[in-house]
């Protein structure tokens, strides 16, 4: 298990502050406070992100003036900047936060807060996203340990983060193994998303490998299986045929392509327009399909969907603005 000491927090508390920086003495430090957090969520919603880590820094030292580098303010202070810090790709800088984090909440609240799923979760995400595999590897194995513990059953979407970091890894059999049983989970609910993501990214893993044979045999069971399982128009089902529509237009297998489109398209068939996650995948399909005709030269076709695509998009737009 992990272990963070008081002494880390310090020591990273300083790295990460600039060490010029002052804050001047506020007549209402609460007020000062609230208006910074303010600041830092308005940064963060407009993707200011650079001025949301400065006035998280000056939180930062404001907390630290007021509590102590032992208190609960502190630790969430450093929770909330290594998100930050994460949002702007700075992986390394997240990941000493976020250790800080933890190692403040240890003086707090003892070493319980270091086993926490979501916690051990993002520190894995971290360390991957630096291509530290072996360490993002342990840490997720530790999270399959106290899942299996506590809840007795290994998360699959925590499973699906394994395999992503061992296709990242190019540990192609091993990614294969761990998105196969994210795909048999019996936990997932049938159309589930997280499948669905297991099965666009395995199918990735294979065609990385040259394995075509293994794409389409993957995207057509569970294609047949969700037409058995799931409803007409199903957003899981229309966006397999699509997405084996896109894997076979991409060998310029054209004929086999505009099967799958036009099986997607007859998914939607019999549902009324929704100008939402409906039409927008409608859409989608619509724009692909006529690019595959304009492609095999059948222009007049390709044009009467890249008009219906359009009407559609612009339909979209229109509720967008209108909200």
């Amino acid at each position: 298990m992990r272990s963070f000491s008081a002494r880390a927090a310090v020591e990273i508390s300083c790295l990460l502050l600039y060490s010029s920086m002052t804050f001047a003495q506020a007549t209402a430090p609460n007020e000062t406070r609230e208006l910074l957090s303010q600041s830092i969520e308005k940064y963060r919603g407009s993707g200011s992100l650079l001025e949301a880590e400065k006035s998280l820094k000056l939180l930062l030292n404001l907390d630290e003036k007021a509590y102590g580098r032992s208190s609960r303010e502190v630790a969430e202070d450093f929770d909330t900047l290594s998100d930050v810090l994460s949002e702007d790709g700075n992986y390394a800088e997240a990941e000493m936060a976020l250790k800080a984090a933890l190692a403040t909440y240890v003086v707090i609240e003892g070493p319980e807060r270091t086993t926490n799923s979501s916690y051990l979760s993002r520190l894995a995400s971290l360390a991957g996203r630096q291509q530290k595999f072996a360490e993002a590897e342990k840490l997720y194995e530790e999270i399959l340990a106290v899942q299996s513990k506590e809840q007795g059953f290994e998360s699959p979407i925590t499973l699906a983060d394994l395999a992503e970091l061992y296709h990242v890894a190019k540990d192609y059999e091993k990614s294969e193994v761990v998105y196969r049983k994210v795909i048999e989970s019996k936990l997932l609910e049938p159309g589930s998303g997280v499948t669905l993501g297991a099965i666009e990214r395995l199918s990735t893993v294979y065609e990385e490998q040259g394995k075509s044979e293994q794409v389409e045999a993957l995207y057509r069971k569970a294609i047949e299986t969700n037409l058995t399982s799931l409803p007409h128009g199903d957003l899981t089902t229309i966006a397999e045929l699509n997405d084996l529509g896109l894997f076979y237009e991409r060998r310029e297998r054209f004929q086999e392509a505009e099967e799958y489109y036009k099986r997607a398209l007859e998914q939607f068939d019999g549902l009324a327009s929704d100008a939402g996650l409906m039409d927008s995948n409608l859409a989608i399909v619509i724009e692909n399909y006529a690019r595959l005709l304009r492609d095999e030269g059948r222009l007049t076709e390709a044009e009467q969907y890249e008009s219906r695509g359009k009407a559609i998009r612009a339909r979209l737009n229109s509720g967008h603005s209108s909200n």
